[in-house]
């Protein structure tokens, strides 16, 4: 058998030939032995065992296969934590901070007794947790359409102690919610990909569920059923903010958004400087 570094440098290199990062090498290293990165490098010359060797190998042959670090590691990091997440859901991306920092913002300058939230599409359940824990008062429902994904998002809520700040339900859009419920914010984190552009993403990401991504034609199908409900379920003055695929869909959403009386349509633009947020207020 061979040494932890001779076993993470065999994979750099493996790694590097399928165009992956090689600091990936250590990642996965620490999850085949269960150990934090300190206790890697303090045992970085000790000898494998065969059972950690064969997860190890097994793990960077998924990878060269193109299946996400994400899934093969059971976790992603977003905003403050990390939350699981498996297959059956979509992987967080770090420019949808930006939908919990405005959301965050939003409520917290308002002045309310218990605050009403309501997220659609929830996925692993990360954006509606970071919120909840930022925002400790603020009562939350969460939907999706897929169960396996509310499964997992329920998992999260346990973990970071949420549960009880967080109700869950299993339908498409607002049609599981209960008839009188109503809220003083809606976040989403659609599918906003077009359905033209599907087939020429990244091997990884098609790895992701299909009905996370296609947004079906110009990305818009889900955005413009999200924006055409939500008027019911809102409080006057409510915030509707969701998350956008970048300048070329804003025409539409405006537009959209202006039919149906939403008011100082806005939109934010992430670290890379193209528009991903879009927020407007029931009028």
């Amino acid at each position: 058998m061979i040494s932890v570094l001779e076993a993470i440098n065999a994979a750099k290199t493996e790694l590097a030939y399928h165009h992956k990062p090689v600091n990936e090498a250590e990642l996965l290293m620490m999850h085949a032995l269960g150990c934090k990165r300190m206790e890697l490098y303090l045992n970085h010359k000790k000898i494998m065992e065969q059972s950690p060797y064969d997860s190890f190998m097994s793990y960077i042959e998924r990878r060269k296969n193109h299946e996400p670090l994400s899934y093969i590691i059971g976790q992603r990091p977003f905003y403050k934590s990390f939350f699981k997440v498996t297959p059956e859901t979509f992987i967080p991306r770090s420019e949808s901070e930006l939908l919990v920092e405005k959301a965050v913002s939003y409520l917290t300058n308002q002045v309310l007794g218990e605050v009403r939230l309501l997220e659609i599409g929830t996925g692993c359940g990360a954006i509606s947790i970071s919120i909840a824990k930022e925002m400790p008062c603020t009562r939350i429902d969460a939907t999706d359409i897929s169960s396996s994904a509310l499964k997992v998002a329920k998992e999260n809520a346990l973990i970071h102690h949420c549960e009880s700040q967080i109700q869950f339900f299993h339908g498409d859009l607002y049609e599981a919610l209960p008839k009188d419920a109503k809220y003083h914010l809606i976040v989403c984190n659609p599918p906003y990909i077009p359905s033209e552009r599907i087939p020429s993403l990244d091997k990884e990401v098609i790895a992701e569920p299909a009905n996370a991504l296609d947004g079906g034609f110009l990305g818009l199908d889900i955005i413009f059923r999200l924006i055409s409900g939500a008027l019911h379920w809102m409080h006057q003055k409510a915030l509707l903010l969701f998350e956008i695929d970048g300048a070329m869909q804003i025409p539409y959403i405006t537009a959209m958004m202006r039919k149906h009386h939403f008011r100082s349509v806005f939109w934010e633009k992430d670290m890379s400087g193209l528009p991903r947020i879009v927020g407007g207020y029931y009028q």
